[in-house]
C-alpha cells in the first residue's frame, strides 16, 4: 500500500545511512592514523632528542680525552661543537660540554702551572728536533723524511722540504744559523740554506767530492762549517764565501759533531781511524781551529771513539765523549781543555757508563756541570772534574736545563715527570701540579721563550707547555684574609645524616650549608659532592671528580653557586651540575661580575664567564 514517492524516500534514507556509516569508518581510520602519526612523530622526536643528547655528551667526552692527551685545540673544537652544531645538526645544551669548554679555554687559569697550550704537527712521527738560539723557532725531521720549520710564537708551520739526507741516530744533518737561517744536508749531498722568516731557499752549496756528512754553526750565526770527511769547509755566512778548508789524514773519518765556542772564534772537530770493527781500540784526535782563517790552533788525542757534546766554562771547554770496545764494554770520558793556553786541565774516565747529555750550571755562584746517563744525572766540579753527587729520576732524561737564579737543574723524564735537582740541599724533588704533562712517554724536551716544548713518543706532535695564564688576569692591590671555615660541627654530622637521609653516609667528609640556608652540600672522600634541598630534605644531585668542598663563596648574577676550597673551586649551575673550575679562588664579587684569585701574596681579578662568553672565546680561538 505504498506509493512510489515513499519507496523513493526510504531508499534515499538507506543510502544516506550507508554513506554516514562509511564516512564514520573513514573518519575513525583517519583519526586513528593521525593519532598514530602523532605518537610516531613524538617517539621519533624523542629518539632524535636522545640521539642528539648522546652525541653532545660523546663530543664532551672526546673533549675531555683530548685534554687528557694534551691536545688543547681538539678539546676546544669538540666541546664547542657539542654546544653549537655538529655536522650541520644543532646540538642540545649539556653541562658537561660547558665544563670541558671552560677547562679547554683556560679562562680561569692563574698561570700557576705549565699546561699544554698549543701543538704543531708534522707529516710523520718525529725523529729529531732542534730549537733556535733565540728559542723562537723549531725544526724537525720526521719519518716521512720531511724537514719542517715552525714559528713557536705563532705556532705555525713556515715550510717543509722532502729532500733532507737522513742518517739513522744522528741529528747533525741540520743546524740553525743564528736566529734567521737554517741549513741542512740534502739527499743530493749538497747543503741547503733556508730563511726562517719564509722558509725560502737562500743558498745551495754544492758538494765537492762526496755527499756532505753534517753541518754546524756558531751561536752568533757568523759561520757555517760543513763536514766533507776527510775534509771540512768553513763559510762566512754574511756572503757565503769560503773562509778556508782543512783535510785530516785520508785514513781518518771526521766525527759528525762539530762545535764552536760561544764567541765563534774557535772550532772543535774530532777525527779517528775509519773502521767498522766495534772491538777496535781507537782514539779520537781533537783539532782546534781559528775561525778567522781556519788555521789549526792545536790538536790532542782523547781515549774515546764517540763525541757527544761540549760545554764552555770561561776559557775552557768540557768535552763529553764515550768509548765502546764491545757490547758491554763502555766508558765515559770528560776532558777539560783550556783553549787560551792550549793545556788540558783534567781528564776523567767514568767506568761502565754511557752518557748522552752535558749541561753546565748558569748560576753565578755555582761551579759545576751535569752529565746524563739514562735516568742517572751526575754532578761534577767544573774546575777539577771531581764527582759531587748523582741523582736518579723516574725515567730516562729527555731534556735537562740549568737555572740562572739558583744552583738547580730541571730534568724532564720519559714518563713526563719534571724533576728539580737542588744541589744546595742535595736532593731531587717534584713540585706537584707545576707541570701537567699527561702523556705516557716523551722523547725530547726543549726550552722555548714561552715555556717548554716536548715531543711525545711515536707521535707527530710538538706540544708547547706554557704557564696557563688567562689573558684577562689583572693584578689588584688588595689584601684578603683566609676564607672562613663554613662546615658544620662534627658533633652534628649524625643528626644531619639521619635528617636528610644522606647517601653514602660512611664516606661523608665535610658538610656545609649555603649562606641562604636553602641548600645542604655534602662532600665525600671519593671525590664526589651531593646537594640537598633544606626545605623538604630532598636529594637534588651528585657530581663527581671534584676536590673536597669546604667553602661556599656565593652565587653569581645567574644564580650559579661557587663551592670548593681555596685550591679548587667549582661553578655549579642552577640544576646542580658542574660547569666550571677555578684554581686559587679567594672571593666572589657579584656586583662587579668577577672573581678574585690569589697567588702567594698577590691578588688578581678575572671576569665571570657565562656560556655565551665561552662560545665567543672559542670561536675567536678557532678562527685564529
Amino acid at each position: 500500500n505504498l506509493d512510489y514517492d515513499d519507496l523513493k524516500q526510504r531508499h534515499k534514507l538507506r543510502r544516506m545511512k550507508k554513506m554516514i556509516f562509511t564516512s564514520t569508518i573513514i573518519s575513525s581510520i583517519c583519526v586513528l592514523f593521525a593519532i598514530y602519526s602523532l605518537l610516531m612523530f613524538l617517539k621519533i622526536s624523542s629518539q632524535q632528542k636522545i640521539l642528539k643528547n648522546h652525541q653532545a655528551l660523546s663530543l664532551a667526552d672526546k673533549a675531555q680525552d683530548y685534554l687528557n692527551k694534551d691536545s688543547r685545540i681538539n678539546a676546544i673544537k669538540n666541546s664547542y661543537y657539542a654546544l653549537t652544531e655538529f655536522k650541520g645538526v644543532d646540538m642540545p645544551y649539556t653541562s658537561e660540554a660547558e665544563y670541558e669548554l671552560s677547562e679547554a679555554l683556560g679562562v680561569y687559569n692563574l698561570g700557576a702551572s705549565y699546561k699544554a697550550m698549543s701543538e704543531l704537527k708534522t707529516k710523520g712521527v718525529i725523529d729529531f728536533v732542534k730549537v733556535s738560539n733565540d728559542k723562537n723557532y723549531v725544526a724537525t725531521i720526521d719519518e716521512s723524511e720531511d724537514i719542517s720549520i715552525f714559528n713557536i710564537k705563532t705556532m705555525k708551520k713556515i715550510k717543509s722540504y722532502n729532500d733532507i739526507n737522513i742518517i739513522s741516530f744522528v741529528d747533525e744533518q741540520f743546524t740553525f744559523i743564528g736566529n734567521d737561517k737554517l741549513a741542512y744536508v740534502s739527499k743530493k749531498g749538497d747543503v741547503v740554506v733556508l730563511s726562517l722568516k719564509n722558509g725560502k731557499k737562500i743558498k745551495t752549496i754544492k758538494k765537492n767530492n762526496y755527499s756532505y756528512r753534517s753541518v754546524s754553526s756558531d751561536k752568533g750565526g757568523n759561520y757555517l762549517v760543513i763536514n766533507d770527511s776527510p775534509s771540512i769547509y768553513l763559510y762566512d755566512v754574511k756572503d757565503f764565501k769560503e773562509v778556508g778548508n782543512y783535510k785530516v789524514d785520508s785514513k781518518d773519518e771526521i766525527e759528525y759533531q762539530m762545535r764552536f765556542t760561544s764567541d765563534g772564534k774557535k772550532l772543535f772537530i774530532g777525527s779517528s781511524l775509519k773502521t767498522y770493527d766495534i772491538h777496535a781500540d781507537i782514539n779520537i784526535k781533537i783539532s782546534v781551529f781559528n775561525t778567522n782563517d781556519l788555521s789549526l790552533n792545536n790538536s790532542f788525542d782523547i781515549d774515546a771513539n764517540y763525541i757527544e757534546d761540549l760545554i764552555e766554562k770561561g776559557n775552557s771547554v768540557i768535552i763529553l765523549a764515550n768509548k765502546s770496545t764491545g757490547v758491554n764494554d763502555y766508558n765515559t770520558l770528560l776532558v777539560s781543555y783550556n783553549y787560551a793556553d792550549k793545556n788540558i786541565n783534567y781528564t776523567k774516565s767514568i767506568k761502565d757508563m754511557w752518557t748522552s747529555k752535558i749541561v753546565g750550571s748558569l748560576y753565578e755562584e755555582a761551579n759545576n756541570f751535569a752529565v746524563v746517563s739514562g735516568n742517572l744525572i751526575s754532578i761534577y766540579n767544573s774546575s777539577n772534574g771531581e764527582y759531587i753527587k748523582s741523582y736518579s729520576v723516574s725515567g730516562d732524561v729527555v731534556g735537562i736545563f740549568a737555572s740562572k737564579t739558583a744552583d738547580n737543574y730541571l730534568a724532564f723524564s720519559t714518563d713526563g715527570t719534571a724533576n728539580f735537582l737542588n744541589l744546595k740541599e742535595k736532593e731531587v724533588f717534584i713540585i706537584a701540579g707545576l707541570f701537567q704533562l699527561n702523556l705516557d712517554k716523551y722523547t725530547y724536551a726543549l726550552k722555548s721563550d714561552y715555556g717548554y716544548i716536548l715531543v711525545p713518543k711515536y707521535e707527530n706532535r710538538l706540544i708547547s707547555y706554557e704557564a696557563d695564564k688567562s689573558k684577562n688576569l689583572k693584578e689588584i692591590d688588595i689584601k684578603l684574609g683566609y676564607v672562613k671555615d663554613q662546615g658544620i660541627k662534627l658533633s652534628e654530622y649524625d643528626k644531619v645524616k639521619k635528617e636528610f637521609n644522606i647517601k653514602k653516609k660512611n664516606l661523608v667528609k665535610y658538610i656545609i650549608y649555603t649562606k641562604d640556608k636553602k641548600t645542604l652540600i655534602v662532600s665525600y672522600t671519593d671525590n664526589t659532592v651531593a646537594f640537598y634541598n633544606v626545605k623538604d630534605k630532598k636529594y637534588l644531585n651528585m657530581i663527581k671528580d671534584v676536590d673536597v668542598v669546604e667553602h661556599y663563596f656565593g652565587k653569581d648574577k645567574k644564580g650559579r653557586m661557587y663551592v670548593g676550597n681555596t685550591s679548587n673551586t667549582y661553578i655549579i649551575s642552577k640544576d646542580f651540575e658542574k660547569v666550571g673550575h677555578i684554581q686559587n679562588m679567594a672571593k666572589l664579587d657579584k656586583k662587579k661580575n668577577q672573581i678574585i684569585v690569589s697567588d702567594s701574596d698577590k691578588y688578581y681579578t678575572l671576569p665571570i664567564y657565562y656560556l655565551n662568553d665561552l662560545l665567543k672565546e672559542a670561536k675567536t680561538y678557532l678562527n685564529k
